[in-house]
């Protein structure tokens, strides 16, 4: 059996008002902070959705504005710029060049740190030993 009485048991902040109402002035504030926290997170979710949709919008506009342009010109005005009408929707898309060759796009990389470079770690053949 445990040798604690009753009024041991009991939380003390029954028995102390300034200690209890610090506790309940910090859980409020505690509380507002994750509220805060909350609408600040769904405020910034809703303008990346909105940045989004955006960004969808402006493409299809920009798709259908280059597809009405090059379908109003003649074959001949097609040929002479080197594209085939058939070609037309995949290159409002971005998906070839007028050319006909896949469009270069570049990546950005991050650079090597200098601890990694030399060897690939990919090689079978132990290194060359110099005689």
């Amino acid at each position: 059996m445990n040798d604690t009485t009753d009024h041991e048991s009991r939380p003390r902040l029954a028995h102390d008002p300034h200690n209890y109402l610090r506790s309940a002035a910090r859980a409020r504030r505690l509380q507002s902070e994750a509220i805060g926290r909350g609408i600040g997170a769904t405020g910034r979710f809703l303008a990346r959705l909105g940045a989004d949709a955006h960004r969808r919008i402006v493409s299809a506009l920009r798709k259908r504005r280059t597809i009405a342009e090059l379908s109003r010109l003649d074959d001949h005005a097609l040929a002479d710029i080197g594209i085939d009408r058939a070609q037309i929707p995949m290159i409002a898309q971005g998906l070839i060049a007028p050319s006909g060759e896949a469009p270069r796009r570049i990546i950005p990389v991050a650079p090597c740190p200098p601890e990694h470079r030399g060897d690939a770690a990919n090689d079978a053949e132990p290194p060359s030993v110099a005689a």
